[in-house]
């Protein structure tokens, strides 16, 4: 009778002995943390190597991109970011007997964990890789890929005898989009107000178009507008203080004559208008058509 197989399926447990921890020196083990909706993919699950990895390769980069100039013997170099670390090793999987379907389950086992399409995650799982004091603390990653896989018997039932293959492991490092938040003011530049200033001297000092102190105005209301007042475009004041907006903002703004004798909309602005060009009609004998 063939000896029993040990559950290669087995969780973390505190107070592992010398044995386990020689063993851990020699084997691989994959934890998975996360759970999917795809059966047998449960948090906690564990998936350890039989075999020693071969060609073991840890590849821990920088991108520095290198730049030439005339005459330089030298070219420029110019740190840009950090690379993801990565790992990658083939790995043996053998089951011993026609009865041993480890090398069938693992196998399977490593393929889910390679799969993006899981739900509700839309991506693989996150896991946790071990060998022995090679990557100290174990490294957090993603199975990004397994290939060149070679099987060494694929039984009448469907099962394998042994594969070998090529797993590639990339870190995953969390981060976090700090969000700050600002006042208003804080956020777009700003100019406090000097005797005799208007909104006209300030646009032309600033962008060389005068005409720009219509929006201007507009953007920076300074009292509720009062009935047929206008208020809203009285002087600065000194100390006041204004927000100047890009100049892109102020060139979509419709330009239009900011006094309520011009508001057409209104009868009595209209009335006051006419009789405002009436009396300058006097002297020019020309009655302005509204």
């Amino acid at each position: 009778m063939a000896a029993a197989i040990p559950d290669p399926f087995v969780s973390f447990a505190a107070g592992e002995g010398i044995l386990d921890r020689a063993r851990d020196a020699i084997l691989w083990h994959l934890l998975l943390l996360e759970s999917v909706d795809t059966g047998g993919l449960i948090e906690g699950t564990r998936i350890t190597g039989q075999f020693t990895p071969q060609q073991f390769s840890h590849n821990i980069s920088a991108e520095v991109p290198e730049a030439s100039g005339f005459s330089r013997s030298h070219p420029l170099v110019q740190w840009v970011g950090g690379s993801v670390e990565s790992l990658s090793f083939q790995a043996r999987l053998f089951s011993e007997h026609s009865e041993d379907f480890t090398a069938t389950e693992k196998f399977e086992l490593l393929k889910l964990m390679c799969n993006k399409s899981h739900e509700p995650l839309k991506r693989p799982p996150l896991a946790r890789f071990y060998w022995g004091d090679a990557i100290p603390g174990g490294m957090k990653c993603i199975v990004q890929s397994l290939g060149g896989v070679n099987y060494d018997e694929i039984r009448p039932d469907g099962s394998l005898r042994g594969v070998s293959l090529n797993i590639t492991l990339k870190r995953y490092v969390p981060f976090q989009v700090t969000r700050v938040t600002t006042s208003p003011i804080a956020r777009t530049p700003t100019h406090t107000i000097r005797d005799g200033e208007t909104y006209e001297m300030i646009a032309y000092r600033r962008w060389g178009d005068p005409m720009l102190g219509i929006p201007l105005r507009q953007q920076n209301p300074r009292f509720p507008m009062e009935k047929w007042a206008p208020r809203g475009i009285a002087d600065l004041a000194r100390n006041e203080i204004i927000k100047l907006y890009p100049r892109r903002d102020l060139d979509t703004k419709p330009i239009k004559p900011q006094c309520h004798i011009f508001d057409e909309n209104n009868q009595a602005a209209s009335d006051n208008r006419r009789y405002f060009f009436s009396l300058r009609g006097l002297k020019t004998a020309v009655i302005p058509r509204r």
